[in-house]
């Protein structure tokens, strides 16, 4: 299970693996809890609730890889992420999206231990990804 914590498309490596490194050094680990379930056209997806420190964790990260972090698809996530559950290959069925959207979600809570900074496909595809490095929360 995976959730971006920021795109750094265009950051030079060795710049995002600096960037990356020294945020999640001085970062305490992550705590995420599910918060709620979500339908769209391709996937079941969860919505995490990790809190403030995600939030502070995108911009130490944006500010050390020189990125600007104003942007208001940025600003809307603060302190959510979102994991795909499930990833269709056909259309879904309007049934599933109202049983989907009828679900509560579980008591489910979990630690992050690590931030991976890698390069990948749109989906995230096995073939398609590549890890450059694993960085272990530090604070």
């Amino acid at each position: 299970m995976h959730f971006t914590v920021l795109n750094l498309d265009g950051c030079p490596q060795e710049r995002a693996e600096r960037a990356v490194g020294a945020a999640v050094a001085a970062t305490g680990p992550l705590q995420a809890r599910v918060a709620r379930f979500g339908v769209g056209p391709e996937t079941v997806y969860a919505e995490l609730d990790v809190g403030p420190e995600l939030r502070r964790l995108r911009r130490r990260i944006g500010r050390a890889a020189r990125r600007r972090i104003g942007r208001p698809k940025d600003r809307l996530f603060g302190g959510l992420a979102v994991v795909n559950v499930v990833r269709f290959t056909a259309p879904v069925d309007p049934t599933l999206v109202a049983a989907v959207a009828g679900l509560e979600a579980p008591s489910l809570e979990f630690d992050v231990p690590a931030v991976d900074l890698v390069l990948t496909d749109r989906v995230m595809s096995a073939e398609g990804t590549t890890l450059l490095g694993r960085f272990p929360f530090g604070g």
